[in-house]
């Protein structure tokens, strides 16, 4: 499996700091990423690091209550604008494969057939953006490792595309098993199968499924009730 260049390049720091509280994270977010990501930018790090120390303290993810929550002599009007700026960063945008990557190697390790959950989820009243999400299960919560919005027509082109980002992230020796609800089709199980991974996907009724191969198949049906 090809490498992007940068990896050669990134160095995995082991965490070492116990997060008993919260406001922990900032500097032991610091020591992981400046040993593990030294190509992305000192000063843009630190903004991103104290927005993440904001988050914490406000727990209001929203534009305008991050700004107020950052630390510092200057007028709100100025800290709101420092996190847009964040926010629309192009090199920050370019920089997240980095990030996806960090979290995928320390998330899934050594592991040669890691469990990944993939899953569409509305982010629009009207419905016509979603998120394309991919996960580890981890201590009782699932932890994204790749994300991306796009529009609903697209989705066979963005789920080829996930599949592209997750062959650059994991690691070398993992062949991951792709869980995936209902709503995914026979494209998607093909492309997964074309690159040698394993899926696990859940059908809705009437659904019609032949023979593989002249072998017979089985379908186990779970009804759940109440």
């Amino acid at each position: 499996m090809k490498r992007p260049a940068w990896v050669g390049m990134l160095l995995i720091a082991k965490p070492t700091i116990c997060l008993r509280r919260p406001m922990q994270a900032p500097r032991f977010l610091h020591t992981l990423l400046t040993s593990s990501l030294p190509l992305v930018h000192a000063k843009r790090l630190q903004a991103l690091l104290d927005t993440v120390g904001a988050l914490l303290g406000e727990r209001r993810l929203g534009l305008t209550a991050l700004g107020r929550a950052l630390p510092g002599p200057v007028a709100t009007k100025h800290t709101i604008k420092r996190v847009d700026r964040l926010l629309g960063n192009p090199h920050l945008h370019q920089e997240r494969p980095l990030f996806y990557w960090l979290v995928a190697s320390l998330l899934i390790g050594h592991m040669t057939r890691p469990l990944i959950l993939v899953d569409w989820s509305p982010i629009d009243d009207r419905g016509k953006r979603f998120l394309l999400r991919a996960a580890v299960p981890f201590a009782g919560r699932s932890l994204p490792i790749f994300e991306k919005v796009h529009h609903k027509d697209g989705c066979q082109h963005c789920e080829a595309y996930l599949l592209a980002a997750l062959a650059e992230i994991l690691p070398d020796n993992a062949t991951p098993i792709l869980v995936t609800d209902a709503g995914f089709r026979n494209p998607w199980f093909e492309a997964v199968e074309a690159r040698g991974w394993y899926y696990v996907g859940r059908v809705r009724s009437p659904v019609r499924i032949p023979p593989y191969r002249d072998r017979p198949f089985r379908l186990n049906v779970t009804v759940c009730s109440g």
